[in-house]
């Protein structure tokens, strides 16, 4: 496992453990009664005072992110990095580094795996050379 991908899992899982946190204490699900307030599940009502604040608060309730941070520890497990057939620096045969899915040999991580670790940029941690090509 890279670095990138050890930093990008463990980011991920933060984000998801703290979502469902949230999700108990709040309630899962967050309404909005698009007049700037914000009801949770338990019908606590969240006086905001700014439509726009609230719809996004509301994008991003604990259900919602809770749910992307699962497809997103699934991508990554599908983009992991495995030992293939392959030719090393010295042109024999060896065992390289590659995508799992995208059978990619070179610049492991992949493509995918760049662009997920790229929505995490302003987060601790994060190495602009992980940036995606």
């Amino acid at each position: 496992m890279s670095a990138l991908d050890q930093w990008l899992r463990a980011t991920i899982e933060v984000t998801l453990r703290d979502a469902q946190n949230a999700g108990k204490s709040v309630g899962p699900v967050w309404d909005n009664p698009s007049i700037g307030d914000l009801r949770t599940s338990g019908g606590e009502l969240y006086q905001l005072g700014d439509r726009n604040v609230a719809i996004h608060m509301a994008a991003n309730d604990p259900h919602e992110t809770i749910a992307r941070c699962e497809a997103e520890l699934a991508i990554l497990d599908a983009h992991a990095i495995v030992q293939v057939s392959g030719i090393g620096e010295d042109m024999r045969a060896t065992q390289v580094p590659a995508c799992r899915t995208c059978s990619h040999k070179h610049g492991v991580p992949c493509r995918t795996v760049r662009l997920l670790s790229s929505g995490y940029r302003h987060r601790d941690g994060y190495d602009d050379d992980w940036s995606p090509p």
